[in-house]
């Protein structure tokens, strides 16, 4: 096998780590023109397409890296692509099927616990989050995807415990600080609902999902009666430039 496609492959890891996507694609293309039957490729291209808002794109290149040789990350990311795309029962296939090709795994158990509960599986979900965290308790997602299973089954003192554990493993994590966020909004922790949301966004800019729930949160927070003063109509003010 030629490595004459690895340039291209190294090129286009960098350019996605730096949020330059269309590069990182242009550049994983090229790869795979080299090696066509090389499923990671695919994989890694289909990273770069979903990381670029490109759903469709991004599922084709799932199912592609699957159809050539079958890995429990590939379809454990097809399974959260399709989530996003609202197939939830294609995500919770997915992911079922990455479960079964490794029980052991942790990366299998949180995507099945997230298609789970898109499947209003609450249950289900909260056991197998369990699992996962069992599986890799230093792993930020496990204590994310935990967390909101406890949210989903009314626990919300064990889903903030969780998320916070999340966000100590991985600071820089913006998914972590916006579902941390949102919960602590949603127990009327204002201020530190928007502190979190805030940094979410700093860590992401285009998560979209951070900027709506900063924007419910600052709503609630001028609407609170409490929030009146001099002082806090400057802070609103700030924070909403």
């Amino acid at each position: 096998m030629s490595m004459d496609y690895l340039p291209h492959l190294i090129l286009g890891l960098i350019f996605d780590e730096t949020n330059e996507h269309e590069l990182a694609i242009s550049e994983l293309k090229r790869a795979i023109a080299m090696e066509p039957k090389q499923a990671i490729l695919h994989e890694y291209l289909a990273k770069s397409y979903l990381n670029a808002g490109d759903l469709s794109q991004a599922i084709n290149e799932f199912r592609r890296s699957i159809t050539i040789s079958p890995r429990v990350s590939a379809l454990a990311y097809l399974s959260s692509a399709l989530l996003l795309a609202k197939d939830n029962y294609g995500a919770l296939k997915a992911a079922r099927i990455a479960e079964s090709m490794n029980h052991g795994s942790a990366t299998a158990q949180i995507a099945l616990s997230r298609a789970l509960l898109a499947n209003d599986e609450k249950q289900s979900a909260l056991r197998t989050a369990r699992q996962a965290i069992l599986l890799d308790p230093m792993l930020a997602q496990s204590h994310m995807v935990l967390g909101r299973a406890y949210e989903a089954n009314g626990q919300a003192s064990e889903a903030l415990d969780e998320l916070k554990q999340a966000v100590n493993l991985e600071p820089l994590n913006a998914q972590a600080r916006n579902d941390l966020g949102f919960l602590l909004y949603k127990q009327n922790d204002l201020l530190q609902a928007i502190n979190e949301l805030r940094l979410a966004l700093r860590l992401n800019p285009s998560l979209a999902e951070a900027r709506n729930n900063l924007e419910i949160a600052i709503f609630g927070f001028s609407q609170d009666k409490k929030n009146k003063s001099a002082p806090t109509l400057k802070f609103l003010k700030k924070i909403n430039n």
